[in-house]
Order: structure tokens, then sequence, then C-alpha cells
């Protein structure tokens, strides 16, 4: 059976779980502890990107359950084979693995856009494939941006409507919220130090009450290494 482990309010699809139990290569009268999970989550990768497989549980004596959630598009990134190409862009999750693309640049809202940094080079970029790491390091610091804030219990759907987009400039990274506030988690940071401060960053946000000003574009709101927390000063 599948477990629809989903972290967004998108429901499974008529015909996919059974979609996925084809996919997976599974055959009623194998041992269940002879089948080889690896290969079972390669092929539900290979077969369906939009899905993401979270466990595979063998119940004794003769039960599968493949716990899957679906991929969210979270990140709109800029592709050029070329700088002197044409921008495309693509859409990832949040663990980077690519969902789609768009010739021309589409609604702004529906994703985080990434700014300051874009994807050049003739790398091969596939669908239900993560982007080759040869891109460079913004792409882990991305990651870490997204988990950090999954752990902090947000859904994707959620992490969209707080960020409206994660800028790279000289090396510094600002999370750019939706209400205009900036939270800037410093620059020349080790994926550690991102994964590390994404929660701070979070966590001086939401104890900011509705309505007060340092939730809007009159503030940014810094690291301070000393006192491990973001401290806001007034943007002039």
């Amino acid at each position: 059976t599948v477990d629809f482990d989903t972290e967004s309010s998108i429901q499974a699809e008529e015909g996919e779980a059974e979609r996925i139990i084809a996919a997976s290569g599974l055959k009623k009268g194998k041992n269940i502890f002879g089948v080889s999970e690896s290969r079972m989550i390669k092929n539900i990768n290979a077969a369906l990107p939009g899905v993401r497989v979270v466990n595979i549980e063998r119940i004794f004596p003769n039960r599968i359950v493949i716990h899957v959630s679906k991929r969210v598009p979270v990140y709109l990134i800029k592709y050029r084979q070329n700088t002197s190409d044409t921008a495309r862009y693509v859409v990832v999750d949040g663990d980077m693995v690519v969902l789609g693309f768009y010739d021309e640049k589409p609604d702004e809202q529906s994703y985080v856009l990434v700014d300051g940094f874009e994807l050049v080079g003739k790398y091969t970029i596939e669908t239900g494939k993560t982007l080759p790491v040869e891109f460079g390091n913004s792409i882990y610091y991305l990651q870490n941006v997204a988990a950090g804030l999954y752990n902090c219990n947000l859904t994707p759907a959620q992490f969209i409507a707080f960020i409206a987009k994660v800028k790279f400039e000289n090396g510094i990274i600002d999370l750019c919220t939706r209400s205009g506030a900036v939270m800037r988690l410093g620059g020349n940071l080790t994926t550690e130090q991102v994964s590390a401060r994404v929660p701070l960053a979070y966590s001086w946000y939401t104890n900011i009450p509705e309505g007060d000003d340092r939730r809007s574009a009159k503030y940014i709101a810094r690291y301070d290494v000393d006192e491990n927390r973001f401290i806001e000063e007034k943007v002039y």
C-alpha cells in the first residue's frame, strides 16, 4: 500500500497509489525481507519525479507500505547554457530536484525567486533529477534555507507565502520576506552556518507582532555573532 505523508495541502491524484506501486517494481509472492528498498526508491524516482519516497515500511508477515510525499515546486531559478542566451527558468523543490521549466518568467507569487544566482553552463538539467553540483555552492545554500524553514514546521506552501526571494550579492545571503523585511544571514558562510541561522531568522520574525513596522521594508535584521540572534535596524 501507499501512505501519502504529504507535507502540503496537495492531495493524491486518483490512481496515483497504483502508479507508485507499479513503478516500484514490487510483485506479490516475494519475501518482504528480500525486497530491495534502494531499488524501489530508484524506480519510483525515475518514473514519478513529482513523488518523494519518505521511507519503506515492512509489516510482518506480508505487507509493505511505501510512505511518500508530493514534491512541491518552491524555487524559481534562471537558467542559461551560455551567458549570451535568453534566460529560461527552472523550478525545483527544497531538495533541489527539478520539477519543470518555463520559457518566460511565471508569476513570482507562486515561487521563491532566486536573485543574484543563475544556472549558467551546459551541465545536464533533467526533470526528476537533482541540480548538478557543478553549478556551485549556492545550490547547497538554497537547500539548507529550505530545510531550515521546514524544520520550523513550515510547509512548502507556507515557505513560499513567507519568503519572496533569496538574494545572493557579494557572498551575502539575504532572505527577503513578502512583507518587505530583510533577514541577512551573513556573508561567506558555510552550509552549517546557513542551517543554524535560518531558524534564528524565522524566530526573530515570528516574535514581532503583526502590523509592527519591523516586519516591513523599513527594517533589515542582521545576525549578531556575539548574541547568536538576529537584531533589527532601521533602513534609512
